[in-house]
């Protein structure tokens, strides 16, 4: 694994897609639990051989090599730019590690030359990431037709 950051006492860590693989019965539970909020559908099956081919990129966040959360990434093309778009993040103890965590993206973020740190989320991570600079540039809207 490549460490990205290391920052107090957690470590943020790029996982090599075939590390992903090799220990994919850690790593698919943070994958459901991030699935539960998810309205797009896409099966875990999918995002295993998304991570595998290296498609996306896997980022980790570890104390004492024990993972604590699990985060896809992968660089897109924006009006604006290439940002480095948060796809899914799961795990325990967030207001614990989250500094790190988004210190690492957004030198992964440089590091694959983008200008951007984006995601979608429910609302509430709007308030959680205004202490970073993030800020609303859009919302996304959906009517549920049954």
């Amino acid at each position: 694994m490549t460490e990205v950051a290391l920052q107090g006492t957690f470590a943020v860590k790029v996982i090599p897609g075939d590390v992903v693989a090799e220990d994919w019965s850690i790593y698919k539970t943070f994958v459901e639990d991030a699935l539960v909020y998810e309205q797009d559908r896409i099966e875990i099956v999918e995002i295993f051989q998304h991570l595998r081919a290296n498609h996306w990129l896997a980022v980790g966040v570890f104390f004492d090599d024990e993972p604590l959360a699990f985060a896809i990434v992968e660089q897109r093309k924006k009006r604006v730019g290439v940002a480095l778009e948060i796809m899914l993040l799961a795990g325990v103890g967030l207001a614990e590690w989250q500094d790190d965590l988004f210190r690492a993206l957004v030198e992964l973020a440089k590091v694959y030359g983008c200008n951007a740190l984006t995601l979608n989320g429910r609302m509430g991570w709007l308030e959680v990431l205004k202490r970073y600079g993030f800020q609303p540039v859009s919302q996304s809207l959906r009517l549920k037709i049954s």
